[in-house]
This record gives C-alpha cells, structure tokens and sequence, in this order.
C-alpha cells in the first residue's frame, strides 16, 4: 500500500480467515499453478518477475509496451469481469524527490505494469479465460490497425 504506513500486522479479516484456515500447501500450490499458467499462456507484455517453478506468488505482474496498452487491456477485461489491478502506482512523494534521485524507473513500472490475480481463489478455468481474453483483445487491436496478429 502506498496511500498510509502500513504495519505487517495490517490484514483484512477476509486474508486473515483465510491464513488462519486454509492448507499452507494447497495454497501454494494453486497460486504456482496459477502463476505459470499466465505465464505460459499470456500473449500480451512481459512478465514483470520470472518466477521460480515453487514459487506462490500473489500476481502476475504483467509489462505493457505503452500506458494506453495498459488502460486499454485493462477497460476490455473489466467490460468481461476479469478485474486487475494497477498494483505499482507511484507514490506522490515520488514527484517530489530531489532532482539527484533518479526516479524514471519507478515512474516507467507505474505506467506500465498490469497486475492479474493468481489467487488461490482461481482456478485453471478462471486463468483460461482471462488469457483467452487477452488474446481477444490483442486480435482486436491488432485488427483495428490493419495488422496480423502475432
């Protein structure tokens, strides 16, 4: 979070209930299978982060060529129900660093980085679908400018 300070201890009930009762390894398990199914069947941008086949990540932090790739893929998952998130936004003190900080990365990741769930709450349907409708997407952009698609 980067609207407030944040302690480790900051947990929504929802989180919490779901550490407290659910396997650790079926957790971790989903989540990885998660992960590496975006990973392998997304056809759009980079992976932010190459995961490890074990890992259990919380996202799937997606690269976009452009900012209005990214708020373009955005808008038609959320016209579908595919909610994602812009996970990176640059915090406002960001604008206000020193001119001897070099802050372009950070500001580049903010405008261009896409954040899909990879939950343990989804499954192989639910990571099917969002990468069918990022190729849906893709088709129709690529369409609309008159070129093949990739």
């Amino acid at each position: 979070m980067t609207d407030r300070d944040s302690t480790i201890g900051d947990i929504d009930s929802q989180s919490l209930a779901t550490v407290l009762t659910d396997d650790d390894q079926r957790i971790r398990t989903r989540r990885s299978a998660n992960q590496r199914q975006l990973a392998n069947g997304l056809n759009i941008g980079h992976p932010m982060v190459k995961f490890d086949p074990d890992d259990s990540p919380l996202l799937h932090n997606c690269l976009l060529p452009t900012t209005q790739d990214r708020d373009s893929l955005r808008s038609y998952l959320a016209e579908r129900d595919i909610y994602c998130s812009i996970h990176w936004p640059a915090h406002p003190l960001l604008h206000e660093m020193p001119d001897n900080i070099d802050s372009t990365d950070a500001h580049w990741i903010a405008n261009h980085v896409l954040s899909f769930p990879v939950s343990q709450q989804y499954g192989e349907e639910q990571m099917t679908r969002i990468c069918q409708a990022c190729e849906d997407w893709h088709r129709a952009g690529a369409a609309r400018f008159g070129q093949p698609a990739a």
